[in-house]
């Protein structure tokens, strides 16, 4: 009988702390939704004592600045350290308070996807038409001169350039992407691709991670991982900031 009470209360404060969890972390990064798996059985006792192991994390379709949507973020750790209470009551809103989490071995899995990346790129630069992710690179076509962006809703070869080519890599642990092919540019659309260059601002991922960029067709991603042992300390929480309210 109190096994089945102590198992109850086990299960009924873990989806409690990962649905809050989800709630509050999706919030914080402007995202449409987002997963926290806190590991099994027996969760309370782990909990209390500040460790928890085999956490990850999935956020899906969070808005980096600029308003680039990425498509899905996620993270695997092999353990995680913290202060009880303050991860309770962070749980229960992001700016309630701010606490040192401590990963070991950290996983993080960003990706991008093409249609998300051709909004953000052609909203920002209208004069390009165009944005292809491939295998081997990214390929950005510009409307040919005199072509009104309002009237290539649904750019044709007949209106667009041959492709600039962007890879992305990693520089200083952000992502960037790099103009490896301008020969094909009209000269008025050059400065237009160097500045495609410095669009892409997401967060640095932390030291101690190792990004690495791959392509396939209609993806970027950038896997960032820590060697065995690594562990990763970061401040969470928006205490120092006004809590939004509703607006009418």
């Amino acid at each position: 009988m109190a096994f089945g009470i102590f198992f109850a209360l086990d299960v009924v404060t873990v989806q409690y702390l990962e649905s809050r969890g989800a709630a509050e972390l999706a919030r914080a990064m402007s995202a449409e939704d987002a997963e926290i798996d806190l590991g099994g059985f027996p969760f309370v006792p782990r909990f209390l004592g500040g460790r928890l192991t085999g956490v990850s994390v999935q956020v899906r379709g969070a808005s980096a600045s600029g308003g680039l949507r990425v498509r899905s973020v996620e993270a695997r750790m092999a353990g995680v350290s913290f202060r009880p209470g303050e991860m309770f009551a962070l749980a229960r809103s992001s700016y309630a308070t701010t606490s040192e989490v401590t990963a070991t071995e950290p996983i993080v899995i960003l990706e991008l996807g093409e249609g998300d990346l051709n909004d953000f790129i052609r909203r920002a630069v209208p004069a390009v038409g165009d944005v292809q992710v491939k295998g081997s690179g990214i390929e950005v076509r510009f409307l040919k001169d005199g072509v009104d962006p309002a009237d290539a809703v649904r750019p044709s070869d007949d209106n667009l350039t041959k492709p600039a080519r962007f890879l992305p890599t990693e520089s200083d642990r952000k992502l960037r992407l790099i103009l490896t092919s301008a020969s094909q540019i009209p000269s008025h659309n050059r400065a237009e691709a160097e500045r495609i260059e410095g669009l892409i601002d997401l967060p640095r991922f932390p030291e101690g991670l190792e990004p690495e960029v791959s392509m396939r067709d209609g993806v970027i991603q950038v896997e960032a991982q820590g060697a065995e042992g690594v562990k990763v300390t970061k401040r969470i929480g928006n205490a120092s900031e006004p809590e939004p309210t509703a607006q009418p």
